[in-house]
């Protein structure tokens, strides 16, 4: 879901580029390697992925990143500011505003 909101936000920044999502969830890079799941909902975001770069014109492609590499990902996911800091010490204090995004309705 992550990818999919990230994609409605910022995708119309990345007009004609190639996006490399990194992804430490082997069921989730699967899926959007094949773009098929057996799963409803995964092959609902897989569309929405898909038809929001093919509106904002960018391709993407995603990369497996073992879960003890993903050290950024982990630490944004856990309450450990401290952590963040020492990895970012360059990051913001204060979270980014994201735009409203559109409903994730089915297809």
């Amino acid at each position: 879901r992550a990818l999919v909101y990230a994609a409605a936000a910022w995708g119309k920044h990345w007009e004609g580029k190639k996006i490399i999502f990194r992804c430490d969830c082997q069921p989730v890079y699967f899926a959007l390697l094949t773009m098929t799941s057996r799963d409803s909902d995964m092959q609902c975001l897989l569309r929405h992925l898909d038809m929001t770069a093919a509106r904002c014109g960018f391709d993407f492609k995603c990369h497996h990143i073992a879960g003890v590499d993903n050290t950024v990902a982990d630490l944004l996911s856990r309450p450990s500011l401290f952590s963040l800091r020492t990895l970012l010490p360059d990051a913001n204090e204060e979270p980014d505003p994201t735009p409203e995004l559109p409903p994730l309705n089915r297809m």
